[in-house]
């Protein structure tokens, strides 16, 4: 087993050296990260660790009253139950794991009605606290090296709720939003790097939310636009503090560029992957600067890659041709990547949703 892993390690490592030097990216495997044995077989995937971990869901049930729970993948085992806050709650998530192998998400009685949770092998799960009393939501989304966690909470004020950070005392600092209007004032934080940078968006008027990078020595920043009109939101930042996510434009034409936000300050915008149809949305990056999310296509959303130089590749097209799954999976989106190369997708498995973790060869 080590010899397997030593293996898939410098394979790893030689497609990124050569993806960073602009030759063609890695193929890839498809692995299968199955649902619980009780449920619908149902998965999805949301993090992964340098370790090859994942972390996300699996569904109970799949129907028109969908429940689900937080869930853990490990190479070479199986689904791994994570559980949920209190014996009432009927849905959990996670959504962030870290090289510690700490991981971070939400817990609750409905979709509404959610608490930010932490949980470790350890120390199993503990929820994280609100920014109130009032206690109507919270979400955590990303955790960093240092157990800083990154997500959102409910304000008091009419449902709203503001971008937050827990520490590793799980003391809780609002990152505030850019609107003071009580019925506008909202933001979230969708990621953060070891240097505890985080990335998210805010609502600054009624029909306007800005991507930003907030650091605590800074407070929060707006990332730059590619127009003085634009939409954007942030979803991932690597630890050089390149920050990934989308930028809504020219809305005649209805144009959506990902791009990259790179730590300098300049915004690079991605090469569309169907160039007849610019709406591709970027959701996470790696230490490498590789990106997955995923491309329009005129039958919907379909999983992408771009390389560092910003060129971009359906996935489906990166897989081993003579992988088992190739044809049987349809990859909807690739929702993060770790340092390895290694990739989280979502889709479905010959009509279920699944989730999967794609290995470079």
């Amino acid at each position: 087993m080590l010899i397997h892993t030593t293996k898939l390690f410098v394979s790893a490592m030689i497609g990124l050296s050569c993806l960073t030097a602009g030759a063609a990216p890695p193929i890839y495997r498809i692995e299968e990260l199955g649902g619980l044995p009780a449920g619908t077989g149902g998965s999805s995937g949301s993090s992964i660790n340098d370790d090859g971990v994942v972390v996300g869901r699996a569904y109970l049930t799949y129907d028109h009253y969908a429940t689900w729970i937080a869930t853990m993948w490990k190479p070479g085992a199986g689904v791994q139950v994570i559980g949920v806050l209190s014996a009432n709650h009927e849905r959990s998530s996670a959504t962030g794991i870290n090289a510690n192998g700490q991981v971070v998400g939400s817990s609750g009685v409905d979709e509404v009605q959610t608490e930010a949770f932490i949980w470790s092998e350890a120390e199993g799960m503990r929820k994280l606290g609100f920014l109130t009393d009032d206690q109507r939501r919270s979400g955590a989304n990303a955790i960093n090296a240092l157990g800083q966690v990154a997500g959102y909470s409910s304000t008091g004020d009419r449902g709203l709720w503001h971008a937050v950070v827990w520490d590793q005392a799980g003391n809780i600092t609002d990152l505030g939003a850019w609107s003071d209007r009580p019925n506008l004032s909202l933001s979230v934080a969708h990621a953060i790097d070891d240097a505890g940078r985080v990335v998210g968006y805010s609502k600054t008027n009624k029909k306007t939310i800005h991507a930003f990078s907030w650091t605590a020595a800074q407070g929060m920043q707006k990332l730059r636009s590619l127009a003085e009109d634009s939409v954007s939101i942030a979803y991932g930042v690597n630890d050089q503090g390149d920050t990934v996510g989308y930028d809504a434009h020219d809305f005649d034409n209805y144009r959506v560029d990902g791009v990259v936000w790179k730590a300098s300050g300049k915004v690079k915008a991605l090469a569309p992957v169907n160039q007849d149809d610019a709406g591709d949305v970027p959701l996470a990056i790696n230490t490498h600067g590789v990106v997955v999310g995923h491309a329009s296509q005129p039958t919907g959303s379909v999983a992408a890659l771009w390389e560092p130089s910003g060129a971009g590749h359906l996935l489906k097209d990166l897989v081993d041709p003579n992988d088992p799954l190739k044809d049987r999976a349809f990859l909807q989106y690739g929702a993060a990547i770790n340092g390895r190369g290694e990739i989280v997708a979502n889709g479905t498995l010959d009509g279920q949703p699944k989730a999967f973790r794609l290995v470079p060869q």
